[in-house]
């Protein structure tokens, strides 16, 4: 379908009537705020305006590791108070530093912006690494959902052009193929909801670009093996009721079998979104992503 300003305004509409609540955390989960410093960079990239907040471990010491986390949220969804509670969270439990990247979201910009925010984001986590008490062979990227997506088609621009900085690569429950596929027929009224819901997703932050569904760098998994045997040790988490599940595993299977250090976990309680939102496994996760970061 042509994009049109018509066609944007039905997109918006389809997401507004398939939102859901916002989610309430408990005190316990709001005091993560307080395991960490923090403090708030912002900057205008692609003509809008995005923010690095940097969570620093208060154990943090010399030569810690730096994680550069990028929030999910179909592109659309914007950074989150839950995105805050998580970075100062995982910013005590590696005893280092976490830039949490609150990049313009699809309402506003396209991929090609927000490519640009998270390539100018990895710029000033870098720049700025010692600065902050961290190693530079110790600086790992990871994201969720949207987030991982955008992750992996930033480790590949990166790779190449052979700038790729990364220690270690995270991705978890993030959609890797976008090419136009026959659709399963949704189980129940919910998955119905989230398949059109996804759909509106994807077509809004591709601006009705079906053609760059082909593009590697927004389907990773049609990446070429040459490439992908470049990547640095990868982390892929799956999840048993998330509808990215095996393209997660067939990701994590392929550069396995090429040669790239590879931790491949699936969570077999969990759907789609279950870390940073608190639920279910989403601390044996999380732990296990900590010492995915330490390990550097």
């Amino acid at each position: 379908m042509a994009w049109s300003e018509k066609r944007y305004d039905e997109l918006m509409e389809i997401l507004k009537q398939t939102s859901r609540p916002a989610a309430a955390y408990p005190e316990e989960i709001q005091a993560f705020l307080n395991l960490a410093e923090s403090e708030v960079h912002e900057k205008e990239v692609a003509g809008h305006v995005y923010k690095n907040y940097v969570w620093k471990s208060k154990k943090r010491k010399a030569g810690a590791p730096l994680y550069i986390y990028l929030h999910g949220g179909g592109w659309a969804v914007g950074h989150d108070d839950c995105d805050c509670y998580y970075g100062s969270w995982m910013a005590d439990q590696i005893e280092g530093v976490v830039v949490d990247v609150d990049y313009t979201t699809s309402y506003e910009g396209d991929l090609d912006v927000m490519y640009a925010q998270v390539l100018d984001a990895v710029e000033f986590a870098t720049s700025h690494v010692e600065e902050f008490g961290c190693d530079p062979k110790r600086i790992v990227i990871g994201g969720f959902s949207a987030g991982g997506h955008l992750t992996a088609g930033i480790t590949l621009k990166l790779l190449e052009e052979g700038k790729c900085p990364f220690a270690g690569v995270i991705l978890a429950y993030s959609p890797l193929d976008l090419r136009l596929k026959p659709q399963a027929a949704p189980a129940t009224d919910r998955d119905k909801v989230m398949q059109v819901r996804g759909a509106a997703y994807e077509e809004l932050v591709l601006r009705g670009d079906d053609s760059r569904r082909m593009d590697y760098i927004v389907s990773p998994l049609l990446a070429p093996k040459t490439l992908l045997a470049k990547l640095p040790p990868m982390m892929v988490i799956s999840a048993q009721l998330c509808e990215f599940r095996d393209q997660d595993e067939d990701f994590a299977r392929i550069i396995t079998q090429i040669g790239v250090e590879t931790t491949s976990c699936r969570f077999t309680q969990s759907g789609h979104g279950f870390m940073p939102h608190f639920r279910q496994e989403w601390k044996e996760a999380s732990l296990r992503t900590a010492r995915f970061i330490k390990s550097f």
